[in-house]
Formats: C-alpha cells, sequence, structure tokens
C-alpha cells in the first residue's frame, strides 16, 4: 500500500521482486529513489511526523524487525532486537514514539527512536493502535471473549506516556470491529462493524457516546479513512459489485462513487 508523506510531497511504497525494496517519490521533481532493500513485504512503511524518517520492519539481520531509515542520507536504524514477528501501528504526533505489537505476546509496546526506551502500555490481547491527532490518545483493537472490541487508551499524566495509563471500551460488544480511524479533531473515531452479513461503518467519539451508524448498505464498506479538515470520510464499498472507492461527509450523508471499474479499488488515502 502507497503511503503519502505529511505534506503530500513524497509518496512511499514497497516494490515486491526477489528482493522488495522501499521506493520514495518526489512529486515536485518527479524522481524516484530506492531507500532500502530487503524490506518485508507484509507492511507497509510508516512516515514520520517531520517526513524525515521512515519506520518498516525488515528481516535483513534474521528476524522480523523493525528499523527506521533517515531520508536525508540513508542511515538505518534498528529499534527492535526481539524473535518475535513485530507489527508497526503508528507514529506519535511529535514523532518521539512508535507504538508497536509482537507476536507471542499480549499488549502494545513503546520504542523511542531516539534512545533506547521500551515501554509496555496494555496487557491484554491488542492489536492495531492509532495514535489521536493530539497525541493524547491511542485507539486499538482488543480482542475479548465476545469479539474484537475499539478501545481507547490515554496517559493520566497529560502526555506523559511512561506514566500510568487509562484505557476505554467505546464498544457495544455485539459484533467484532477493526480499522479505528480519527478524525482530525481528536473528537470522534470511525471504525467497522462486522455484522452477520456484512460490514458497515460507524463513528462514535472518544467516551463512547454518540455512537452512530453512518452506511446502510446490503454489501460490506469498510476501511474507512478521514480527510484532513475532518468533515469527510473515503471508504471502500462493495456496494456496486466489487470494491469501489467512495466518501461521504462525516455523518455519513451525500455518499459518492469515486472509481467505476472492473478492478478491486482499496486502501483510500487523502
Amino acid at each position: 500500500m502507497p503511503r503519502w508523506s505529511p505534506g503530500q510531497r513524497h509518496l512511499a511504497w514497497i516494490s515486491r521482486g526477489a528482493i522488495s525494496e522501499l521506493m520514495v517519490h518526489d512529486v515536485e521533481t518527479g524522481e524516484t529513489e530506492t531507500i532500502v532493500t530487503g524490506v518485508a513485504e507484509t507492511q507497509p512503511p510508516i512516515w514520520a511526523p517531520g517526513s524525515d524518517r521512515i519506520a518498516y520492519v525488515s528481516e535483513t539481520d534474521g528476524d522480523p524487525d523493525i528499523y527506521m531509515v533517515e531520508l536525508s542520507g540513508g542511515q538505518k536504524t534498528r529499534l527492535t532486537f526481539n524473535p518475535a514477528r513485530e507489527q508497526i501501528g503508528d507514529w506519535s504526533p511529535d514523532g518521539e514514539w512508535l507504538v508497536f505489537t509482537e507476536s507471542g505476546r499480549d499488549g502494545l509496546l513503546l520504542r523511542n527512536p531516539n534512545g533506547v526506551n521500551r515501554i509496555e502500555l496494555t496487557g491484554g490481547p491488542d492489536s492495531d493502535p492509532a495514535w489521536s491527532p493530539k497525541g493524547d490518545r491511542i485507539a486499538f483493537l482488543r480482542q475479548t471473549d465476545d469479539g474484537r472490541d475499539v478501545y481507547v487508551l490515554r496517559p493520566t499524566n497529560s502526555n506523559d506516556w511512561t506514566d500510568n495509563t487509562d484505557e476505554v471500551s467505546v464498544s457495544e460488544a455485539e459484533h467484532d470491529e477493526s480499522a479505528p480511524a480519527w478524525s482530525a479533531s481528536g473528537r470522534r473515531l470511525a471504525f467497522v462493524v462486522h455484522f452477520d452479513d456484512q460490514t458497515e461503518i460507524f463513528t462514535v467519539n472518544v467516551d463512547g457516546s454518540e455512537r452512530e451508524r453512518l452506511t446502510q448498505n446490503t454489501a460490506d464498506d469498510l476501511m474507512p479513512v478521514w480527510s484532513e479538515t475532518g468533515n469527510k470520510i473515503a471508504f471502500v464499498s462493495y456496494a456496486y459489485g466489487n470494491a469501489e472507492i467512495l466518501y461521504m461527509n462525516g455523518d455519513g450523508s451525500e455518499q459518492m462513487r469515486l472509481t467505476v471499474n472492473d478492478a478491486m479499488d482499496a486502501q483510500p488515502d487523502w
């Protein structure tokens, strides 16, 4: 999946071949550059907020670990040193932390790319962490007895993630949920609810209030992503037979189809 840099000057993706490569395209100059070789194909690259660094996963040293590369000079830094398989979650908005998960253990983890700090945030069967735009909360999924639920985590002491944290479920625990995505204001989350016969998109406040269903189709709707202004949501829908990209207002109104073709369109980004 290609990923835009903050500011949308660069586009990063992983090319698949005999040796996978992390590629970056500069839309202003038109130049495309190979940044790193030997990158894991299973995870997309994650841009740092300053557009100067990219986190990625590589098995060049034997195990699938998280690395960071600087665009200026190509300096690589290995951030994890475990035999487990790491899954990158998200950068904090200030670029000070990476949140991630490891196979074989429960919980969300933090790593400071500028130091050696490793912090265990949660102890549950958690995944898919996503930082809020202000950096004061992390949304994630937790596997419970009732299925996967959306949770929100925040530090009890301002934005100090090295201290204690509180977590709250924003789910109704009736169906599996996935793909939590923050609005630009950080006040609402969009996510997918998995019903027995289809998936639909909902939004909710970060305290669990004002839960609202946005899509009412008889086909799957998934992969919601907010616009930078926070008033639009792009998503994937199978309402037209195959996967197409649509967008709608933040309240679910005025749903418009963007793609019309026989191919499978997915992974929208603004």
